[in-house]
């Protein structure tokens, strides 16, 4: 029994299942909403891809197919990239690009071997039994090239190559689209098609695949040294801000000191309405400058201290419970970029929320032998991540998102792990470091 809708049907599924793959792997989103909304989409696209495809293939002008159907389907692709899963036009070119020569060189292998030596021709009416295996051995080579190529990938989805990167890449492409409609350009049929072909267009996809990712990893190499030095100037202004506040308070509280003993004596004098007045607006003027933190670790006292004023401005709680002595193990630059960093974000996200709803909770301790710092705060905004790594939201990008970064980049330098989580519209930042064997636990 023959079966036409059958190769159609699944060749459409198979590709809008692997795309996706491709892009987020096997991940899924931390929150799926409206449910209904999402299966018409992908329901449309199913539709929208089958009538191409059913098109394509009865249009098919040789074994190898058209040039005008292939760049059809890209074209469908394309727009199922950018609408369907979220990505900005000018990486969906790239991750087309990715996608459609891998696949094109399994297929049309698949398509001959069938051919030349079983004598199946899947191009029209196939039979049930041959046609699910073509799909069968079809999805399992796709898969598991894709599954290779995954691991070369930039998992970044929110950067934008520039206009050379989209010359280069299409440049790349050309050879193979050449020796991919070969039977186009020659006169001949699908049992024509030799094996020797299909090696010279499976090397020449290859090394288009191999110019394309080599472009990528060579301009994220470059991205990653500016963002490296980026977070190493930040690093650096943070700590020198907290050095110069450091000699501040130490300042401020020899002052604080001076004028207290000034104030006893002031008190002991004759009780007169002009000198407690004074005393007491004395007072009330250096209130501000008195250090509020005693964790044991002075520069600790000073960034909760400063966050702590920035807090109160914002009508925001800093609840901290931090034992100072487990820190010592942290370099002074270390310490500043983790809680500085962490304190930031959890400042920023808090001012979004609502006035009664403006907690950071913050935990710093050894347990049994390591370090753990919590930090949690309220969290409504949606989340992304990206092979385990939040994404930043904001829009631009390229210039935020160092904080977190800054953070991870500090924990991995003493070889401790990273956690960052939402539940009950809270975010919680969880890291782990292993004290050293000298220190108390």
């Amino acid at each position: 029994m023959t079966v036409s809708w059958l190769i159609p049907v699944g060749l459409t599924a198979m590709e809008l299942f692997l795309l996706r793959y491709l892009v987020y792997g096997l991940q899924r989103e931390e929150q799926k909403k409206e449910p209904v909304k999402r299966l018409l989409l992908c329901l449309f696209l199913l539709l929208s891809g089958l009538f191409l495809r059913t098109h394509r293939m009865a249009a098919k002008e040789s074994g190898m197919g058209s040039y005008l159907n292939i760049f059809s389907m890209a074209a469908f692709y394309y727009v199922v990239l950018i609408w369907g899963l979220k990505i900005n036009w000018r990486l969906s070119f790239y991750y087309l690009v990715i996608f459609d020569i891998p696949a094109d060189v399994c297929d049309l292998t698949i398509f001959v071997v069938m051919l030349r030596n079983w004598g199946i021709d899947v191009s029209g009416n196939t039979e049930a039994g041959p046609a699910l295996l073509y799909l069968l051995v079809s999805f399992v080579l796709r898969l598991a090239v894709l599954a290779g190529i995954r691991r070369f990938l930039n998992k970044d989805r929110s950067r934008r190559p520039d206009n050379l990167q989209l010359f280069l890449n299409g440049a790349a492409v050309l050879p193979f689209l050449y020796m991919r409609d070969l039977g186009f350009w020659l006169p001949l049929g699908n049992d024509e098609i030799g094996y020797a072909s299909l090696l010279f267009l499976a090397l020449t996809g290859g090394i288009s695949l191999i110019l394309v990712i080599g472009n990528e990893k060579i301009v994220n190499y470059h991205i990653q040294r500016s963002e490296l030095l980026i977070m190493q100037h930040m690093m650096r202004r943070q700590h020198e801000q907290y050095e110069t506040r450091k000699e501040t308070v130490n300042l401020v509280n020899q002052k604080y000191h001076d004028m207290r003993h000034q104030l006893v004596a002031i008190l002991g004098m004759e009780d007169v309405e002009a000198i407690h007045e004074y005393v007491a607006s004395l007072r009330q003027e250096i209130k501000p400058y008195e250090t509020f933190f005693r964790t044991g670790n002075q520069l600790m006292d000073i960034i909760l201290s400063d966050k702590a004023e920035i807090c109160r401005k914002k009508g925001i709680c800093l609840i901290p419970a931090v034992d100072g002595q487990a820190l010592k193990m942290l370099e002074a630059a270390d310490l500043c970029t983790i809680f500085g960093n962490a304190l930031d974000n959890a400042i920023e996200s808090c001012e979004k929320e609502e006035s009664g709803s403006r907690r950071i909770l913050l935990k710093a301790g050894s347990v049994q032998g390591f370090l753990v710092i919590h930090v949690e705060n309220p969290c409504k905004k949606k989340l992304y991540r990206e092979e385990g790594r939040l994404l930043t939201t904001k829009p631009d990008a390229k210039n935020h998102g160092y904080g977190l970064q800054g953070i991870r980049q500090a924990v991995e330098k003493y070889q401790g792990a990273m956690d960052t989580e939402t539940k009950n519209g809270h975010f919680v930042l969880t890291l782990l470091l292993a004290l050293p064997e000298e220190m108390p636990s």
